[in-house]
């Protein structure tokens, strides 16, 4: 690795981190993936943010849906459970049916307690005021018939199934006029409520107040130089996941640059045990920091905010497990004064083996190197 790595902190993701980056999903291992008890991530609607706690009396709350879905939805079959989670139980205070309207792909659908106190609201029900308790904790629940596709627990952990792995931490502050828990980015879930949600910006109807996120390729992250380009910066990649470890995963993009001075490849730190698997198709957010082996160790998490989603079907595991052979041998040449790098290459090289010219798994027996099936 070059004398500085890249640490980044990255919320529902291959190897090669020594080539250059690593992400961190950090968040003191709080990131799971497709866990949580309303299953895997929904792939159809979200909630997205909801205003449950104004000062003095509630009389703007509000909760907002998401399609995040890639085709229009009809919401006659779906449903907003409200959840008192007293005592960590889970009882069902309040079942709002949706109408049957039209929800374009990305669009977001209000549902209010009064359209005069809350701006863009689609669905106005009753009560007027004191319509989503608040917390300590409470969950909301949206079905499509019988099948729980979103949950979020505030304020802790409401009773199953509402609750999806951590709801510690979410509050939605009545000292702050105008704060909302909200998804960052829009619609993104990872199944793990305290991971996808924050305290932020009440924006009922339009784009959540989200940090900026730039999209990037591994190899943009990486970079071409001694150091990320990117560094301070808050991203959003995608990849292939190639291999794990106790706190981390390597993730590697499938559609590489014709660079060869840039990494395809990239280490994911969790904190603790991922549960993603090799194949995954997966996408992350987080910030760029720099990290450097020899100065900090890999099992100390930083405490930026993460995010993971895996967004696909398991790939071809031999592609998912090889990287042209040229690109290797300069990985394994260590740089002057690096010694982290060196020692890192000789325990994690085991998960990558070169390809040949025609991207093929080279197999190696013997120190020799022949194309594989």
């Amino acid at each position: 690795m070059k004398e500085g790595e890249i640490l980044m902190t990255a919320t529902r993701s291959r190897p090669l981190s020594w080539l250059g980056v690593v992400l961190a999903l950090a968040l003191l291992a709080t990131l799971t993936t497709l866990s949580g008890s309303a299953g895997a991530a929904s792939s159809t609607l979200v909630i997205n943010e909801v205003d449950y706690d104004q000062p003095g009396t509630d009389a703007a709350e509000f909760l907002e849906l998401e399609n995040v879905s890639g085709s229009a939805i009809d919401l006659d079959p779906y449903s907003v459970e409200l959840v008192n989670g007293n005592a960590g139980g889970a009882v069902l205070y309040q079942t709002i049916g949706l109408p049957a309207a039209i929800l374009a792909s990305g669009d977001v659908y209000v549902i209010c307690a009064n359209a005069t106190t809350v701006a863009n609201c689609d669905l106005d029900v009753t009560p007027e005021t004191n319509l989503i308790q608040n917390g300590s904790p409470d969950g909301i629940g949206l079905r499509l018939g019988a099948t729980l596709i979103d949950a979020l627990s505030y304020e802790g952990n409401t009773g199953a199934p509402y609750t999806e792995t951590s709801g510690a931490g979410l509050d939605d502050d009545a000292s702050l006029a105008g704060k909302a828990l909200s998804r960052c980015p829009d619609g993104f879930d990872t199944d793990r409520n305290n991971a996808d949600f924050g305290l932020r910006d009440a924006t009922p109807g339009i784009a959540n107040s989200c940090p900026t996120v730039t999209p990037a390729e591994i190899n943009d992250i990486q970079g071409a130089a001694h150091l990320s380009p990117l560094a301070g910066t808050s991203v959003l990649t995608t990849g292939i996941v190639t291999a794990t470890r106790s706190n981390g995963f390597w993730m590697q993009d499938p559609s590489p640059d014709s660079d060869s001075a840039t990494s395809e490849g990239i280490l994911i730190f969790t904190g603790s045990a991922p549960t993603v698997v090799v194949g995954d198709s997966v996408q992350v957010s987080g910030t760029v920091t720099e990290f450097r082996p020899g100065g900090r160790d890999l099992d100390e998490p930083d405490d930026h905010g993460a995010h993971l989603a895996v967004r696909g079907s398991p790939v071809d595991r031999k592609r998912a497990a090889c990287v042209d052979r040229d690109r290797l041998r300069r990985s394994r040449a260590a740089e002057p004064g690096d010694r982290g790098r060196r020692d890192r290459l000789g325990r994690d090289e085991r998960h990558v083996r070169p390809c040949d010219r025609r991207n093929r798994l080279l197999r190696v027996a013997r120190g020799n190197a022949r194309a594989g099936e």
